[in-house]
């Protein structure tokens, strides 16, 4: 449902059944660029422009964002599902507390992800990677964080997955 002209909402809302809790998630993608010197640079990179927007977004008192997403999950969470009221409940919540002014990034779980279009052969190294997911969890921007790098050819596998996945039912 996104124009493609500017960014109305978040890239993904995420609800574990399991202990009912939203996840929003932010994700970035790119090529290396000049400057940076490795796909490593490059992906961290893609991660704290994410977090950035998501901490901006989430201490903002712009509840069009959380009217955008309440839209987007009455069209996609199946009407039967009983947890269609909680989450639209728990957006519902987070719209009122933007609007009051009483909203902040720290109460709300998030996904950082990074999507690098950039060979596989040359991997980006998993323990910067952890390091800067460390930083940003003892930041305490967020209350709970996963951090999601993903090179060209992971993207591709995973893709070509939900295809085989999707024609199978």
């Amino acid at each position: 449902m996104e124009e493609r002209s500017f960014k109305k909402g978040f890239d993904l809302s995420f609800f574990s059944v399991e202990n009912q809790e939203l996840w929003i998630a932010e994700v970035k993608s790119g090529e290396k660029k000049k400057s940076q010197s490795n796909q490593t640079q490059a992906i961290v990179s893609l991660i704290n422009t994410a977090k950035s927007d998501l901490k901006k977004r989430l201490n903002s008192d712009n509840n069009t964002l959380w009217l955008n997403a309440i839209n987007h999950a009455r069209l996609a969470v199946n009407e039967t599902l009983d947890e269609k009221k909680i989450i639209l409940n728990l957006l519902g919540d987070y719209s009122d507390q933007a609007e009051a002014g009483i909203y902040t990034s720290e109460d709300k779980n998030v996904m950082l992800v990074g999507v690098l279009f950039h060979p596989i052969c040359e991997e980006a190294d998993p323990q910067k990677i952890q390091e800067k997911h460390e930083k940003t969890r003892k930041a305490a921007i967020f209350s709970k964080i996963r951090t999601v790098a993903i090179q060209k050819e992971t993207y591709e596998a995973v893709f070509r997955f939900l295809e085989s996945e999707a024609a199978d039912e």
